[in-house]
């Protein structure tokens, strides 16, 4: 090459004209063709669809597989007496023991949502749920001194999450249930594992509890019909790596003494509500759009609200529906609902 040539492409590359040749002159590779795979099989109670697009249907089927495992190993991490919770829980009131990372982190998740709800959300409410569920066969409210020994029985903080992953749950007796944010936390796991086989477009379903990696090919994200919406506003969100989960049966009540009480319990009062509500969430990660949907649905709109704006990247839509007369009032029966909807600041 003549030195005047070499001199000028230098000068080209200095000014920065030249790099523009390398650093957005050229196409990026295109992306290989892919098709859509859909794959369902019953994991944790519930039917778990999977959806992603891959070169080839041998490498959907490998993907799909180590997904499936990685739901089947978190099975074995936190549902049922014989899981590696179930084994801690039986420990209660021991010393601390060395738990997986799993376990720690949905803990670690667990009682942060804890913290910030002042309690409302608890993983030890199993004493709370055994003394309404009697107080409701016998169709009376619980008596303050039953709830008094439930809370007694339970409390998150009594879980204790110690360097190098032990963990000890310093009172016997004590229980503990992730299946709040179980389910979540899984659709988290599914699509990283989803991204080491190669495969970033995907799409979990696990009984309503939806975590969305990369959209479908040409989309902005993937098509998701939600619940408890305004009916002014979209019933729908394009879905891309975010999350989307619902609690609550509004409209399932137990009667008592002509009043309405809701299913959902607050931990921290130890108290149902007598308005229903159901609430869905969109958050960043599966496990907290499936823990803070739980925890909302008891600890209420206005609370919640002030929650959910100081957490990025949330919204949270609240349908409150209040049943009057009907039942055993032989007044007749009126429904009125209303919505809540909050956004991160």
């Amino acid at each position: 090459m003549r030195r005047g040539i070499v001199w000028g492409i230098a000068a080209l590359w200095m000014s920065g004209l030249f790099t523009g040749l390398f650093t957005g002159g050229f196409a990026a590779e295109p992306e290989p063709a892919t098709s859509r795979y859909e794959y369902i099989e019953t994991r944790m109670g519930v039917p778990v669809r999977i959806v992603f697009y891959a070169e080839s249907a041998e490498k959907a089927d490998r993907a799909a597989s180590a997904a499936y495992r990685r739901i089947a190993e978190l099975e074995k991490t936190f549902s049922g007496p014989d899981s590696e919770l179930g084994t801690l829980v039986r420990g209660a009131g021991g010393p601390a023991k060395r738990v997986s990372e799993d376990l720690y982190a949905a803990l670690g998740e667990a009682q942060d949502l804890s913290r910030k709800t002042g309690g409302a959300f608890d993983i030890t409410l199993r004493p709370l749920f055994g003394v309404w569920g009697q107080a409701r066969k016998e169709n009376r409210l619980p008596t303050a001194a039953e709830i008094r020994q439930a809370r007694a029985q339970m409390g998150w903080e009594k879980i204790k999450l110690n360097p190098g992953r032990a963990v000890q749950l310093t009172q016997a007796n004590l229980s503990a249930d992730l299946n709040a944010l179980a389910k979540g936390y899984a659709g988290d796991e599914v699509i990283e594992e989803l991204k080491r086989q190669g495969i970033s477009r995907a799409f979990y379903d696990a009984g309503g509890d939806i975590v969305a990696g990369d959209p479908p090919p040409g989309e902005k994200g993937w098509r998701v019909e939600l619940e408890n919406v305004p009916p002014e506003m979209p019933q729908f969100v394009l879905l891309a790596n975010a999350s989307v989960s619902g609690s609550g049966e509004p409209e399932r009540f137990a009667e008592i003494d002509g009043r309405r009480y809701s299913y959902a319990i607050n931990a921290r009062t130890g108290m149902t509500p007598t308005e229903g509500l159901a609430v869905t969430v969109i958050a960043p990660k599966g496990s907290t759009a499936d823990g803070l949907a739980t925890a909302l649905t008891a600890y209420g709109a206005e609370d919640g609200c002030a929650l959910v704006r100081s957490m990025p990247g949330v919204t949270a839509y609240f349908r409150h529906v209040r049943i009057e007369g009907g039942g055993t009032t032989r007044q007749p029966e009126t429904r009125r609902v209303r919505w809540t909807v909050c956004k991160s600041s």
